[in-house]
């Protein structure tokens, strides 16, 4: 499984509403996460967890 995120293109835009729906159908999508979602599931920024160690071959892949 792997993941993928997408930011507003604009830098200071407010984004009152994402519609996901579509997203949800296509084939491979197993679920879409807001931000919302995510305070909801205690989940943190990566810059907020402390402990975070990159997997060994991060260099190769950047």
């Amino acid at each position: 499984v792997t993941s993928d995120h997408r930011v507003s293109p604009h830098a200071y835009a407010r984004i009152c509403s994402i519609q996901y729906s579509r997203a949800l159908e296509l084939p491979g999508v197993l679920a879409v996460l807001t931000g919302t979602d995510a305070v909801a599931d205690g989940l943190r920024l990566m810059s907020q967890i402390t402990d975070w160690v990159d997997p060994p071959d991060a260099e190769l892949r950047r």
